[in-house]
């Protein structure tokens, strides 16, 4: 049998090895080193999913504070894999007049506080520490996010339906009383 001397062998990449997440020594709230495991979820089938990522998030609870949170966050390197896209329905501008509605309603929430001033739109991960040195004196932060603690959640919970536990770019479930 003679070969082709212009056959090039297909180049193989081999699978990314997903990096562990740095893991919580305590609570990232409270410090309390006493925390339990309080579910894992799958988190491939997020849009972001990138197999640098291990597929499954462990969720912890706080003995001490009843904070949720996942067992670690992400090196810099995943965060730079993991937000190297983003996800079109949060892209600036996304569904605009579509959301118009929703965002009057914000506006006239947050207006009664603050008469005048500009907006700033940021994650609420170290979004939320820009934010504040950015805030003036008076202003406000309007912080809005998924609650562990209501209806809609346990019913999603219920129908093991709640995209919530596979959320790939959080890392804490807030509740009403616990933000």
């Amino acid at each position: 049998m003679l070969l082709d001397s212009s056959f090039t062998a297909p180049q193989v990449t081999a699978p990314a090895i997903p990096k562990p997440r740095v893991l919580y020594d305590a609570c990232p709230l409270c410090s309390a080193p006493s925390n339990s495991t309080l579910r894992t979820e799958d988190c491939s089938q997020h849009p972001l999913y990138k197999p640098v990522v291990g597929p499954i998030m462990t969720w912890m609870r706080c003995a001490a504070c009843e904070h949720v949170f996942t067992d670690g966050y992400f090196s810099g390197e995943v965060c730079a894999e993991v937000f190297s896209s983003t996800n079109p329905g949060q892209l600036p501008g996304a569904s605009f007049e579509q959301n118009r509605h929703v965002s009057a309603r914000i506006v006239e929430r947050v207006a009664q506080y603050v008469a005048d001033g500009r907006w700033l739109d940021v994650g609420l991960g170290n979004g939320l520490v820009a934010a504040h040195r950015l805030l003036r004196e008076d202003g406000v932060i309007f912080a809005s996010m998924p609650s562990y603690d209501c209806a809609a959640w346990r019913l999603l919970d219920a129908g093991n339906a709640n995209p919530y536990w596979g959320e790939l770019e959080h890392f804490h479930n807030f509740s009403r009383q616990r933000l």
